[in-house]
């Protein structure tokens, strides 16, 4: 009887240390695989997520292949921009030019654009080989838009100064490949006032008035802001101002004409190498006219009119 009971208890244990063997070698593999499946987190970013990480290419730059990406090799392919172009260069028989998109806005007083200045970096774009450029003052040489080459309006551009360059502003229209097709310039910046207003020369007609102490009688032209409703109040509200219009087209009766005629003659064979210089040549000239008064008569008289009041 005690061997059997001593037989059974020994199965018992047996039973119960196989029993435990099991269970330890499924908890160590069901550890391991814990272990092996549990993420790793440090404190500072491993090497290889660095290099695999997403990459996003910058504007202008080149996506992650190294090849230059759509956004950089054409920005503005298909469309039509207004931009100011602060320089313009030729190579290998093909212009570029850098851009940077800008705003305008149709003057409320003259026939010309307000220039809104952008803001931003530059681009560099290129012309199509056939481009059309059309330009007009004060790199053309008219009021109205003539055609011009490439390589003219480089050479014309060029030789602005930086601070005229930012006066100026361009339609620009591209084709599918982002390749200017087209460039017309148009001129007048923000803030710059292309000439007097009706506030202008009232200020000046009663400093006129002021200094010489007597009526005046005004002769002038028909320019918009001669003939306004604004300029009519003010010159009713003027007692002592006596106008007179001329004829919509009578050259020959405005003493401004013989002006810029004497003008002209005397610049004859001058160069200058840039717009500031022929500028500050122009301003001396007039200087000069404004203290040889019998020229200023003579220029009157030419016209044959009256100046005397009535």
């Amino acid at each position: 009887m005690r061997v059997s009971h001593r037989r059974a208890a020994v199965r018992c244990l047996t039973a119960v240390a196989f029993s435990l063997v099991a269970l330890t070698g499924c908890s160590s593999e069901s550890d391991g695989q814990t272990a092996a499946t549990a993420p790793v987190t440090s404190a500072t970013p491993s090497a290889s997520a660095d290099e695999t990480a997403p990459t996003t290419a910058p504007a202008g730059g080149t996506d992650p292949d190294g090849t230059p990406s759509s956004t950089s090799a054409a920005p503005w392919a298909g469309t039509k921009q207004f931009v100011q172009i602060e320089d313009a260069r030729t190579s290998d028989g093909r212009t570029y030019l850098s851009v940077r998109p800008a705003q305008k806005k149709a003057h409320t007083q003259f026939e010309a654009w307000v220039i809104v200045p952008g803001e931003g970096p530059y681009t560099e774009v290129r012309m199509a080989e056939d481009a059309k450029v059309l330009l007009s003052v004060p790199l053309g040489d008219g009021k109205h838009a003539s055609s011009y080459s490439q390589a003219e309006f480089v050479s014309r551009l060029t030789a602005q100064p930086s601070t005229a360059r930012s006066l100026l502003g361009y339609d620009l229209s591209f084709d599918g490949e982002g390749r200017v097709t087209r460039l017309q310039s148009l001129y007048t910046a923000k803030g710059r006032r292309k000439g007097f207003t009706e506030t202008d020369y009232a200020r000046l007609l009663d400093a006129a008035h002021q200094q010489l102490g007597g009526p005046i009688v005004l002769v002038w032209d028909n320019l918009n802001t001669h003939v306004s409703r604004t300029m009519q109040e003010l010159i009713a509200a003027r007692l002592w101002l006596t106008v007179y219009q001329l004829p919509p087209y009578a050259p020959e009766l405005n003493p401004v004409e013989g002006v810029w005629s004497h003008l002209k003659r005397s610049l004859a064979n001058l160069t200058k190498h840039s717009l500031d210089q022929l500028t500050a040549l122009v301003k001396t000239r007039l200087k000069r006219m404004q203290y040889r008064p019998r020229l200023m008569e003579g220029l009157i008289a030419k016209t044959g009119l009256d100046f005397q009041p009535p």
